[in-house]
Order: C-alpha cells, then sequence, then structure tokens
C-alpha cells in the first residue's frame, strides 16, 4: 500500500501535470498558469522540507495564501472576464485541501514524538 506522504506527492504531481497540459493548450489563461503555481509549490515544499528543517507554520501559511490566490483568479476570470469555466477553481482548490491533510497528519506526528 502506498503510504500517505507518497499519495500526497502522487495528486500535486498529478495536479501539475494536470494544470501545465491545460496551460500549455491555452497559454495566456492566468488561470492556468496560478493552478499551476499553486499545485507545484506544496510539491517542492514537501520534497524541500524532507531534506532540510522548514517552519511548517510558514509553509502552511503560503500554501493557503498561494492555492486561496489562485482560486480567487480562477472564479474572477470565469464572473468577471468571462474566460474559463467555474471547474477551473478545482486545481488550486484541491491542492490546498491537500496541502492541510499533509500539515496536519506532519503535526499529529510530530506532537506523538
Amino acid at each position: 500500500m502506498i503510504e500517505l506522504d507518497q499519495l500526497y506527492k502522487i495528486i500535486w504531481s498529478l495536479l501539475l501535470l494536470a494544470s501545465s497540459i491545460q496551460f500549455g493548450m491555452d497559454t495566456a489563461s492566468v488561470t492556468h498558469f496560478s493552478a499551476m503555481i499553486a499545485s507545484a509549490l506544496p510539491l517542492v515544499g514537501v520534497l524541500g522540507s524532507e531534506r532540510k528543517k522548514l517552519d511548517q507554520g510558514f509553509l502552511s501559511i503560503l500554501m493557503m495564501t498561494i492555492c486561496s490566490v489562485a482560486a480567487a483568479i480562477a472564479l474572477a476570470q470565469w464572473k468577471v472576464l468571462g474566460n474559463g469555466a467555474p471547474h477551473d477553481v478545482l486545481i488550486p482548490v484541491v491542492s490546498g485541501i491537500v496541502w492541510i491533510l499533509h500539515a496536519q497528519r506532519k503535526k499529529n506526528h510530530q506532537s506523538k514524538s
């Protein structure tokens, strides 16, 4: 069975792949670019924190801010500009949810140690 940490990395990788393909098909879309950033940074943060002890509180604030801004961009581009679709918000939202699950798991693991 796949360990949860590996599953989180796989989910972020798939989200990054999906957003990269969408951005490649429509390079003028800020929505897909921000979704790509919102799915790449949690993956980079997790990989970086494996090698070096990073402040998890700061990383959580950073990731949630990035995912929230990417979701707001997707909704604004759909509603205000009439570009995109409401489902474009899914990639940043899923990325943020996975980060929350990852951060809670890491916090619970550290409190037990």
